[in-house]
């Protein structure tokens, strides 16, 4: 049996557990494709002409990769899953292109929803513009197979969707690459945070922690984001205080002493929470406690003062 996985942001780690079936040979292969056809262009050419000019623009921003055959690709993408028999889509509510995996429900394809989304009543959706479109939601979903990454995702499915069969499956991670180190050779408390660069990650948060904890060392890692004037600045006014790259994060976790996720829930000018936290598990498996902020995802993983430490959002008086 070969499985296709079909999402808006094509990252592999998340589906660490598909790949282990197919090492334990239960499943013959996978493929994971991306249904992000015209955004990357959108960012990539003004991203590169800003550059042309100003070479230092966003600098560790990473471009989206995409070729001319990805674009190809993914343009033909829906007549391809016409020819598929297993797939799974990663698609938020409420997606308007729902429309293409309900025809292949409808044509009797194995078709599964995977999501993280705890949110399905009320307005906190990513897409909500379409009418009609929850209609279409409710449709592919009824009776379907759907994975839920969270208790709060399979709460929520359960309520828009009483006749979805769920299943709640969390994030893993592969433990041959996250897992403690036997000795650290800190000589300072050394705290970190895996996380893009941007505002409601917490960046202002941990710059104040800095600040008031001059007898620790705090690292951010991260391949970047919109806060990364913000984080330059402080890494010039503090010693204590650094930017690293994510690349390699398995062995820089492993090396701190203690794990902060500070971001907080926006609604304005988006919506945005943390639903899961990747690496909040990330480190748990790494061996460092954590301390995160009290949002959906990130309380249904850490017990508070058993697993780790949950605290307020923007209170860097509760985390220090």
């Amino acid at each position: 049996m070969k499985v296709y996985v079909v999402t808006e942001v094509a990252k592999p780690f998340y589906y660490a557990p598909i790949e282990k079936l197919k090492q334990d040979g239960k499943i013959q292969d996978w493929e994971l494709w991306s249904f992000r056809t015209f955004r990357p262009l959108i960012k990539n050419v003004p991203l590169k002409i800003i550059r042309f000019f100003k070479p230092d623009f966003a600098r560790n921003r990473e471009f989206e990769p995409i070729t001319l055959v990805d674009f190809f690709s993914r343009l033909v993408l829906p007549i391809r899953m016409l020819f598929w028999d297993n797939i799974i889509f990663g698609m938020e509510p409420f997606d308007a292109k729902v429309i293409f995996p309900l025809l292949l429900k409808l044509l009797g394809k194995n078709v599964i929803e995977y999501t993280s989304w705890p949110y399905w009543e009320g307005n906190f959706q990513p897409r909500t513009g379409v009418p009609g479109v929850r209609v279409l939601w409710r449709l592919f979903l009824k009776n379907l197979k759907v994975i839920a990454v969270s208790p709060a995702a399979e709460e929520a499915v359960k309520e828009f969707a009483p006749t979805a069969r769920v299943t709640q499956i969390p994030h893993s991670v592969d433990l041959d690459k996250f897992f403690p180190e036997k000795t650290k050779k800190n000589k300072r408390p050394k705290i970190v945070s895996l996380i893009q660069l941007y505002p409601e990650k917490g960046i202002n948060q941990l710059i104040e922690l800095a600040h008031r904890m001059p007898e620790a060392d705090f690292e951010i890692i991260s391949r970047g984001g919109t806060a990364e004037p913000e984080v330059r600045k402080a890494e010039k006014e503090l010693k204590n205080f650094s930017w690293v790259s994510d690349k390699g994060r398995e062995k820089k976790l492993r090396q701190a002493d203690i794990f902060v996720l500070a971001s907080y829930k926006t609604e304005v000018p988006y919506r945005w929470e943390e639903l899961f936290g990747m690496a909040i598990v990330e480190a748990m498996a790494s061996g460092i406690p954590a301390i995160v902020t009290d949002q959906i995802g990130p309380r249904g993983i850490v017990e508070d003062g058993k697993t780790g430490f949950v605290v307020a959002q923007k209170d860097a008086d509760e985390i220090e």
